[in-house]
């Protein structure tokens, strides 16, 4: 393969041998159609595919993010209602998804089965390319938004992308970023709503939508990314002979504007605040600047650097000195990049709206300072070093070829060179020597001082905006309806009777067979080995970690008692954060982050497997670091575990507050999996260790604490009484797992002892159906029910059913909720849920009709083999070494052998329909009886009849 060589169509651009990736990079143009192809040649079994396109868009009406839903509904060769469910269903797939970016819409997929992925290749270019949008205006107004008429023939909106985007706009924070890009960039693309503003969406109409497809979606405007150990000679043949042959070459779309330098000054804006928190000192303040173009890249490395040694935790420069004056609960630096034009905002959390300019100017006076007196160097070789851990880590949550490609379009899109992101090189090299010659304090001149392109926004909380937009969009409604005539009133009801009648139809066999699938004998049964060597109270397993070593030690807390969980909880919130009596906390975190790549502390319940009632609970501690610093971080855990002072009560306040607004938030943004947990704590001892260490209850004792800190004088015995080694199980995840023996022991000795009982006091609680009000539009619903210890592969299977066929189209697509499922638990429980829910009521009637409909598919003439592919895909998670570490711990203690897994899996494999009628009628009695939580609106939650409590954050 050479440069200027032909290849099916493409042209090879560039041909690179890079050591970093241990392969190389290869770049092609087709010729005929205009598509840009990058291919990163890896030693990876897991192959990944990305088709992006250039999508900038000019309103607030979230076109781009309505193609991203509705392009996979359906295409010219797969005209099924649900392409993508189908895959889902039916594929082996390790990553699947379309994601709408600022300027950017990308629809990656992953697999290891070489046939799975043609298969996945095939439906995602005939999706984009020949979609069925054009001939079911339907997949529109589903996907996107149309007008609904209730019982007393009132309108409103409803929509999937519509639902989704009122959730997001009840988070404060995404609040504040759009205001922000507003203002920072008012000229071009990134000053609008990619995802669609919920007041703007109902203004696009069908025809933007389809011409918006036209313009857009041409292979001229799009990039191929290719990652991965596969046969390029197939896949460009395949590319070029099905879809790209049949375009000719056009002019691609517009590039973002370049935003010219704007001083924005200060803006206001609004944010909901529930009823039952303060507006005293709940406002924010954001200063927001650019840093300048995607290309610049040593600068936004830079850039990051600098955001961690001013904000990355308490004891940094700048988040310690806004602490100690009082002037702000928490401070943090998001950098933006991966945008033409990227950007920093440094937001400092619940100030006193009053003291906004006070605050302002002492920041500015903290940063010259810094300027002047220069950057303590070990501290900024501590953020140095954990972002270039970060970097080469590549522990990213998605597969690897993902993230690469994702890289790539940071500078690609732009017409930059395509691997520009993805290769680290030697830039922390260069920015160390750089350091060296006042390179971070000139950075903080062209950032903060000198830099004309900014804006301060202060954020403040309301307790009727949000009546107020509700009360808008209710008079936008009215005036609509009213500008009706009788025949339009018709009209709008036989057009919703029509997709009704669409969304209630079921695909054709025929439509159906169309879809590519792989066979039973594609796949592989066997699950992919968690090594582990049990040595006393280490687990070793020996894997493939590049030099990185994950340690994990689970302390066995059993015994504790419901009182003091929540105190634990918060303890996992105190290490690391506080002085030792070796160092003040700031050099400690200065220690771990140059010594660690992560550490982490949290209380976590392990269930027996397949029982909600016996099991453990333990406090686990995990770092990771290079295997040099192995030594170097056992001492610093042992410190922090037998000599932390609890003595510094404003420190321990301030985290208070941050654990408090960090739950508010997850509660209002995530509710779905706090819901379904909290409805176990009727039979599952392990939910309510969930509920009283991360749920509504923890949130509810972490307000009390605020006020009135009381478990400050308890948290010194508490750690004395559980870090033990007596008590202590330790995994080890490396390259040779034995390498640490002498250092892990050695730890072990310096601890103390236990006096933790083992014996298992939590107990379920009382049953209850419970509501959480908060603020916004959207709901979130939880159900859990113990299935009496059937988790097996046959209720994996029907899990799996019923979550992409019934929940699917019950919840999310009638119902218009963003997502809904089915999850099976290792300890014999179900729970299911809704997220971003218009209609939380109507989704728990539906999870108590799961037997119906279980028994109905038992009888139908459907076939399990597709169903039986996609659970197995479900049951074989791609795991990076952090998580088969973590994983093959879990299993150990909970008691999962490897024969089980194989058991589960063969169970899976060999599962027939009438198994099914066997769990129907347990599925209709445990869920009709069920509890379950809402986590939703004054509107939503007041729909329900049947509630034991009503609360309140």
């Amino acid at each position: 393969m050479k440069i200027n060589d032909s290849m099916n169509g493409f042209k090879i651009l560039e041909v690179k041998d890079v050591a970093e990736l241990k392969g190389k990079i290869v770049e092609m143009k087709h010729e005929k159609s205009g598509a840009r192809l990058l291919w990163l040649d890896r030693p990876d079994n897991n192959k990944t595919f990305s088709i992006a396109f250039r999508t900038v868009p000019s309103d607030d009406t979230g076109i781009f993010h309505i193609l991203e839903h509705s392009v996979l509904c359906g295409s010219k060769k797969f005209p099924v209602k649900e392409p993508f469910v189908e895959l889902i269903k039916n594929s082996m797939n390790t990553f699947l998804n379309a994601m709408t970016f600022s300027d950017k819409t990308m629809y990656p997929i992953s697999s290891k089965n070489d046939k799975d992925f043609f298969n996945l290749m095939e439906v995602y270019l005939d999706a984009v390319f020949y979609p069925s949008i054009y001939t079911k205006p339907e997949i529109f107004y589903q996907e996107g938004w149309h007008y609904e008429f209730d019982e007393n023939g009132d309108i409103s909106y409803k929509g999937v992308v519509f639902n989704e985007m009122k959730g997001v706009y009840a988070d404060a924070d995404s609040v504040k970023e759009n205001a922000l890009c507003r203002a920072l960039f008012p000229d071009n693309c990134y000053g609008k709503e990619s995802g669609g503003h919920p007041s703007k969406i109902p203004s696009l109409t069908y025809e933007q939508f389809i011409n918006g497809h036209k313009k857009y979606y041409h292979p001229s405007n799009s990039y191929i990314i290719l990652d991965g150990d596969l046969d390029i000679e197939k896949v460009t043949e395949f590319i070029d002979r099905e879809y790209l042959c049949n375009f000719d070459a056009i002019e691609p779309s517009e590039l973002p504007n370049v935003q010219e330098p704007v001083n924005a000054g200060k803006v206001e804006v609004m944010f909901e605040q529930s009823n039952d928190m303060p507006l005293e000192n709940q406002s924010s303040l954001q200063m927001g600047y650019v840093i300048g173009k995607f290309d610049e890249k040593e600068k936004i490395y830079a850039t990051h650097i600098l955001s961690r040694y001013l904000c990355e935790n308490n004891q940094s420069y700048l988040t310690s000195a806004l602490l100690e004056k009082g002037y702000a609960e928490d401070a943090v630096i998001h950098v933006i990049d991966g945008i033409l034009q990227p950007y920093i905002a440094l937001d400092l959390k619940n100030i006193d709206e009053n003291k906004a300019d006070e605050i302002y100017d002492f920041v500015n006076q903290k940063l010259r300072e810094l300027q002047s007196n220069g950057f303590d160097r070990k501290q900024l070789e501590a953020a140095i070093s954990n972002l270039e851990f970060e970097l080469k880590e590549k522990d990213f949550g998605y597969p690897r070829g993902l993230m690469y490609a994702m890289l790539s379009l940071e500078t690609w899109l732009y017409d930059g060179e395509p691997t520009m992101n993805v290769l680290v090189g030697d830039i922390f090299e260069n920015l160390r020597k750089k350091a060296e010659n006042g390179y971070f304090e000139n950075l903080i001149s062209e950032l903060f001082f000198d830099n004309e392109h900014r804006c301060v926004l202060l954020a403040k909380p309301s307790y009727t905006v949000g009546d107020s937009d509700r009360e808008d969009e209710k008079s936008r409604l009215e005036a609509v309806k009213a500008s009706w005539s009788d025949v339009d009133v018709e009209y709008y009801k036989n057009e919703q009777k029509k997709l009704d009648e669409w969304q209630s139809s079921v695909d054709s066999p025929e439509d159906l067979a169309k879809m590519p699938m792989i066979t039973l004998e594609d796949i592989e049964v066997k699950p992919e080995p968690l090594p582990t060597v049990v040595d006393g109270n280490l687990l070793k397993h020996s894997i493939q970690t590049d030099g990185i070593a994950y340690i994990n030690m689970y302390f066995d807390i059993t015994g504790v008692g419901e009182e003091d969980l929540p105190k634990l909880s918060l303890l996992s919130n105190l290490l690391g954060e506080l002085d030792t009596a070796k160092h003040t906390a700031a050099e400690l975190k200065t220690e771990l982050m140059t010594k660690c790549g992560s550490i982490a502390f949290v209380v976590s319940p392990f269930s027996d497997y397949n029982s909600t009632k016996s099991g453990s609970i333990k406090f686990v501690v995990s770092f990771s670091a290079l295997i040099r610093y192995v030594d170097d971080a056992l001492s610093l855990v042992q410190e922090i575990l037998t000599s932390t002072k609890f003595d510094n009560t404003s420190q321990i306040v301030d985290i208070i507050k941050q654990s408090r607004q960090n739950k508010y938030q997850s509660i209002v943004m995530s509710g779905s999996v706090l819901a379904a947990k909290r409805s176990a704590t009727a039979f599952s001892y392990d939910a309510v260790v969930d509920e009283l260490t991360n749920g509504y209850s923890f949130y509810q004792w972490l307000k009390e604490q605020e006020n009135e800190p009381t478990v400050i004088g308890e948290l010194e015995g508490l750690a004395g009484r559980i870090f033990g080694s007596n008590n202590v199980l330790i995994g080890v995840g490396a390259d040779d797992a034995n390498a640490f023996d002498g250092s892990i022991k050695a730890f072990s000795a310096s601890l103390g002892t236990s006096d933790i009982l083992h014996e298992l006091q939590i107990k379920p609680w009382k049953k209850s159906n419970d509501a959480v009000l908060i603020p916004g539009d959207i709901s979130f619903s939880g159900m859990s029910v113990d299935f009496d210890g059937l988790y097996d592969g046959t209720t994996f299977l029907m899990t799996h059913i019923v979550s992409l066929d019934y929940l699917w189209n019950e919840v999310r697509v009638k119902g218009g909720a963003y997502g809904t499922g089915l999850k099976p638990v290792a300890n014999g429980s179900l729970f299911a849920y809704s997220y971003r829910d218009p209609n939380a009521k109507a989704s728990v009637e539906t999870y108590q009709k799961i037997g119906d409909y279980v028994r109905d598919f038992a009888n139908s003439d459907r076939s399990l083999v597709g169903f039986i592919i996609g659970a197995m895909s479900s049951a074989s998670p791609l795991l990076t070494p952090r998580l088969i570490t973590s994983g093959a711990d879990g299993n150990y203690i909970r008691g999962i052998s490897e024969e089980s897994r194989l058991a589960l899996r063969r169970q899976i494999v060999n599962t027939q329909k009438s198994d099914f009628l066997a769990l129907a009628d347990k599925l209709q009695n445990v869920f009709c009886s069920a509890s379950f939580c809402v986590i939703g609106s004054k509107k939503q939650v007041d729909l329900f009849k049947n509630l034991d409590n009503k609360l309140s954050l």
